[in-house]
């Protein structure tokens, strides 16, 4: 534990409340079992309080890292969700009291300052829209925020692009804002693990032949189909190439129309959810990564857990990923809605083996540097530490 949150005493309790379902063991969960681990070696807790009950799997590991759990129904309401924040509260008692994946408005802020909670801090993990729309009650919006907010001793941004966006167009305080980039295991997440099931078997892809991969939800604003819409002008120079879309979404049957259009249907293929030894296969198996979004997103971990893979990216220039990747030297940043401009940087990597394993190395190298998730926990208690210690 960081010396600020040793002066406080070594019995820290955490209570990080999320609107979040833990279904697989991704770098969120990954982020409370190192949290879990630090604060028990130090003497103090970890509690969260999530939708649900964690899948078989994820609970677990959690157990084993110490990190234990309450059932929040955020789906169910702000009434049901403020009784169970109370309860909570009472019965953990925690020293911080630490909110992610709730709106800026929430009144479960308030309603955890009454049911005793200090200090308070909220993490702001959601994406930007590229253009800075301003709704004709703007003003109306950011009273609302204050008010909600007056309890919370600190903002998170997991980029200084998300800062810039909480400032600029949220009209939130500079100096109440802690940038924390993520960060992912670079144990877990580490080159040469060897694919365990035969993925490329499963999909009918030739041993050699060269794979792309992307990671994703799929709505409409993670560019699907600027990444399928890459794939005619891909195989007309490298033919036996082929693409994972790893992950489900609304998008998905459109996006599997647009392939069969496109007549790339045999190139491209549909993975569903993957987690465990699946998603450490199909990322195994792959030459490139991509996260083509056309929104400011946040700050992903899907291109860190790439990055700490020794996989070279291609992404979009939006959001905080330009954080991440660097251009040139980890992978390609392109524009966004530029399947052309894809093509053209995924092509670069195919077609030089030798580029994409120094690309992929240097990402593993900034991976190193700048994005474990042993970092990201110091960071967060150093931030708890001087919140403490500045009451």
């Amino acid at each position: 534990m960081t010396c600020g949150a040793r002066a406080m005493g070594d019995d820290l309790t955490v209570l990080s409340l999320l609107h979040f379902s833990p279904r697989r063991l991704g770098s969120i969960e990954e982020y409370f079992c190192a949290l879990g681990r630090r604060l028990h070696a130090a003497g103090g807790r970890c509690v969260i309080g999530v939708v649900a009950e964690p899948a078989d799997d994820v609970a677990d590991v959690f157990r084993a890292n110490h990190v234990a759990w309450r059932i929040v129904p955020f789906d169910r309401g702000t009434l049901a969700s403020a009784a169970a924040v109370r309860r909570i509260l009472r019965e953990v008692r925690p020293t911080v009291t630490h909110f992610h994946f709730v709106g800026l408005g929430s009144p479960l802020f308030q309603a955890a300052r009454w049911a005793g909670a200090k200090p308070i801090l909220v993490s702001h993990h959601y994406s930007f829209p590229l253009e800075a729309h301003v709704p004709r009650l703007a003003w109306l919006g950011r009273r609302r925020r204050a008010l909600a907010l007056a309890p919370c001793r600190r903002l998170v941004a997991p980029s200084h692009y998300m800062k810039t966006c909480m400032v600029e167009r949220l009209g939130l305080p500079a100096d109440g804002i802690r940038v924390i980039h993520n960060g992912v295991n670079l144990e877990r997440f580490r080159p040469g693990r060897p694919a365990t099931l035969d993925v490329r078997g499963e999909y009918g892809i030739p041993p050699d032949a060269p794979i792309v991969s992307t990671l994703a939800h799929f709505i409409p604003e993670k560019g699907g189909g600027d990444l399928v819409g890459s794939m005619p002008a891909v195989l007309e120079r490298v033919p036996d190439s082929h693409l994972l879309m790893i992950g489900d979404g609304v998008e998905v049957p459109r996006l599997k129309e647009l392939a069969a259009d496109l007549g790339v249907a045999d190139h491209v293929h549909f993975t569903g959810l993957a987690s465990g030894d699946r998603m450490d296969s199909l990322i195994a198996e792959s030459l490139v990564t991509t996260l083509v979004c056309t929104w400011g997103e946040a700050f992903s971990l899907v291109v860190l857990e790439f990055m700490a893979c020794g996989k070279p990216m291609v992404a979009t220039a939006v959001g905080g990923t330009p954080e991440a990747v660097a251009d040139g030297e980890t992978g390609f940043l392109v524009p966004p809605f530029a399947p052309g401009k894809i093509a053209e940087a995924l092509l670069k990597l195919l077609e030089d083996r030798d580029l994409a394993e120094r690309m992929g190395r240097a990402a593993r190298r900034r991976a190193e540097e700048l994005f474990d998730v042993e970092r990201m926990v110091s960071d967060t208690l150093d931030l708890y530490g001087d919140v403490l210690t500045s009451r």
